[in-house]
């Protein structure tokens, strides 16, 4: 996958997390395995990062992805 990711990519995860969570959350994604999703972090990896907070139905979505794991 292409780095920086598009609006798209942060809508993907977004929709994706809010199926599956029933509250607000954070949740980390490292662009190098996309297919994980960790929600809640509590530890980052020492890479570029990009940020955004998504609205999905009510609940809001805090999507941080980091370029490397």
């Amino acid at each position: 996958m292409s780095w920086p990711p598009t609006a798209k990519d942060f809508e993907r995860i977004a929709i994706s997390v809010a199926d599956e969570q029933i509250a607000d959350c954070k949740v980390l994604v490292y662009w190098s395995s996309p297919e994980i999703m960790i929600i809640d972090p509590m530890c980052f990896a020492n890479t570029e990062y990009i940020e955004q907070t998504w609205q999905v139905d009510k609940y809001n979505i805090n999507i941080i992805i980091g370029r490397v794991d």
